[in-house]
């Protein structure tokens, strides 16, 4: 008669990935420690007229090392440059309220993605394409990489690619591709767009603004791939 202990089954150690909460917490932390060890340093600042209006940038070549508690010619205050642990929990809300309005994008279009989800409407128009270019399904990939490179290259589109993830992995899942080429449509599509950017406000009209360029001469030349 065999033994009950010897046939139960070991449990293996599975190594499961973190919370991505977790590991975002982890780096607040970790990053405020190091505001402790690392020196801080500053550079001069000066206030220019940009096509967004005005905005502050650094000059160049004035690096230098600052102490980690100063006072501040300006106000008079005294500023720490440690981040404590008040800092380090309040750093999630000040994070979200400094990029309120990527994070209302990405609500908003997560939100109309999960109504056409919740409708059908989207995998019945993507099952549809497939159907019409039947053994040319392959045609997906560089159609939608195309289409998200004219968005990041016109609006900056980048993280508000995201809800596209949930859509195009089951997507290229059914057509016999994997999770990753999902990620690659989704991640370097936008961002190529991003890198040749035509007329995108968060680069090139802010950088046109600091070496003085009013307009946009220069549409037709970055308009061509490089």
């Amino acid at each position: 008669m065999s033994d009950p202990k010897r046939e139960k089954p070991k449990r293996r150690f599975k190594l499961q990935l973190p919370h991505v909460y977790t590991i975002a917490f982890l780096l607040i932390a970790f990053f405020a420690v190091l505001t402790w060890v690392v020196p801080s340093g500053q550079f001069d600042r000066q206030t220019i007229q940009t096509a967004a209006g005005e905005r502050e940038v650094a000059v160049a070549g004035t690096y230098h090392e600052v102490d980690k508690v100063y006072t501040d010619p300006e106000t008079g205050e005294e500023v720490d440059l440690r981040q404590g642990l008040g800092a380090v929990l309040q750093a999630p809300t000040k994070g979200i309220q400094a990029a309120a309005d990527v994070v209302g994008f990405v609500l908003l279009i997560g939100g109309s993605f999960a109504v056409l989800a919740k409708t059908n409407a989207l995998n019945a128009g993507m099952s549809r394409v497939v159907k019409k270019l039947k053994n040319k399904d392959i045609l997906i990939i560089p159609i939608t990489m195309v289409l998200l490179s004219i968005c990041g290259s016109t609006f900056g589109m980048s993280e508000e690619a995201l809800p596209f993830y949930a859509i195009f992995i089951p997507i290229m899942m059914g057509i016999g591709y994997d999770s990753m080429t999902a990620f690659i449509i989704c991640f370097l599509g936008p961002n190529l767009g991003y890198c040749a950017s035509t007329i995108d406000p968060f680069n090139v009209l802010i950088a046109q603004g600091v070496i003085g360029i009013e307009g946009n001469p220069q549409l037709w030349f970055r308009a061509v791939p490089g």
